[in-house]
């Protein structure tokens, strides 16, 4: 890493599987930023930033697993059970508009796209995708997807 910094070039972001003291394993992402240090600025230091990395990872593993599943037909993957709120009946709790703002979401439409869609305003569509997000008990768009997929909300064709 110091041969690439003083080359001019900063080391690419690496991602360390490590464990805690309690045993649990965790990412970490280590990205590295060069700074020029000392009088006259003619040294330069590698600094290093660690940051939990451990959803981004697991992000990653859904983003393959769809992928297969979508060529291959393989399993779904699923995701760390604490990842999610109790999911009894979260589904049946989605209006019938945001079970179609979902199907949007999952064929790649973006907030604009929903709302032009749906003839709502961007507002409207934004709230409607953040209800979805609450009720499912997920994180992100992707994660609303993969549970709407998994509780046949939506199907692949």
């Amino acid at each position: 890493m110091i041969l690439l910094t003083r080359q001019g070039t900063v080391p690419p972001t690496v991602r360390l599987a490590v464990q805690t003291k309690d045993g649990t394993e965790r990412w970490l992402s280590m990205t590295h930023i060069s700074m020029p240090v000392g009088p006259g600025r003619n040294k330069t230091a590698l600094v290093h930033v660690f940051r939990d990395g451990s959803r981004e990872v697991e992000a990653l593993g859904l983003v393959d697993g769809m992928a297969r599943y979508l060529r291959d037909g393989a399993r779904l993957p699923t995701l760390d059970a604490s990842a999610h709120a109790d999911s009894t009946g979260a589904e049946a709790s989605l209006t019938q508009r945001e079970i179609q703002v979902l199907r949007l979401v999952a064929e790649g439409c973006g907030t604009d796209a929903i709302a032009d869609r749906l003839v709502v305003s961007v507002s409207t569509a934004r709230n409607h995708i953040q209800n979805i997000l609450e009720k499912l008990g997920v994180h992100s768009r992707m994660e609303a997807v993969m549970y709407g997929i998994r509780h046949r909300l939506i199907t692949t064709q």
